[in-house]
């Protein structure tokens, strides 16, 4: 087809992936991991259809879909993820952008990103078990951080793996309900040795110094044990 007769518009391209699905596989056995992934095949099928969603492209447990309009792409996303909550999962993050389809007039999906393009996913929709998650926390993926160093020093590249991070700061009240609980005197709460003076000291020793004004375990601007009204 000649390239002036090339049409352009905008999409939606949606990219769904099912987080974890490789350590299940070697921990349940590929029976049950193929089950997990042809389920969740089934279910995008479905909603492809339900909402005018074209399928691009199957890589693993992963699949590549286009939209019309982001409004349908979201519900697609909302539906699977509902499907996927009653079955035990819930989701990580969800983020959008669009492209243009000329990213599929003449090249694949994979030539368009060897040939140096940005990553044109629209949607990650990640899958981890409720139990991996914790309450009032949210999972971040793993990466590679630059660590800015001196001026005229190259940065310091520091990898870093998946962790959970409380989605709020920690309220007073909520480090009261700590201390009433006797987290000052658990060292399973405690997971990192202490050092005073370039030392390490014991966890027993360590816990003497965090006291409050008077004298009371906890922050040092406390008073009596408690946060000062």
């Amino acid at each position: 087809m000649p390239a002036d007769n090339l049409t352009s518009k905008v999409l939606t391209l949606l990219f769904t992936d099912l987080e974890g699905s490789t350590a299940l596989k070697a921990k349940k056995g590929d029976d049950t991991a193929s089950a997990l992934i042809a389920e969740h095949r089934d279910h995008i099928n479905r909603l492809a259809k339900d909402y005018a969603g074209r399928i691009i492209d199957w890589a693993g447990d992963g699949c590549f879909l286009t939209f019309e309009r982001p409004s349908a792409a979201v519900r697609f996303s909302l539906n699977l993820v509902q499907i996927h909550q009653k079955e035990g999962f819930v989701t990580r993050e969800i983020v959008g952008k669009v492209i243009h389809e000329d990213a599929f007039a003449k090249n694949s999906l994979k030539n368009w990103i060897d040939a140096g393009n940005e990553s044109p996913f629209a949607f990650t929709l990640r899958l981890y078990k409720e139990d991996q998650k914790l309450k009032g926390m949210v999972g971040v993926d793993a990466t590679n951080f630059f660590m800015p160093a001196l001026t005229g020093l190259p940065a310091i590249p520091i990898k870093l793996d998946s962790f959970f991070i409380d989605r709020t700061e920690v309220t007073n009240k909520e480090y009261q309900e700590f201390i009433d609980s006797g987290g000052y005197k658990n060292p399973e709460f405690w997971e990192h040795e202490f050092k005073q003076n370039g030392s390490i000291i014991k966890w027993e020793d360590a816990m003497k110094l965090f006291v409050d004004q008077t004298g009371h375990q906890g922050p040092s601007t406390w008073e009596l044990g408690a946060y000062p009204e």
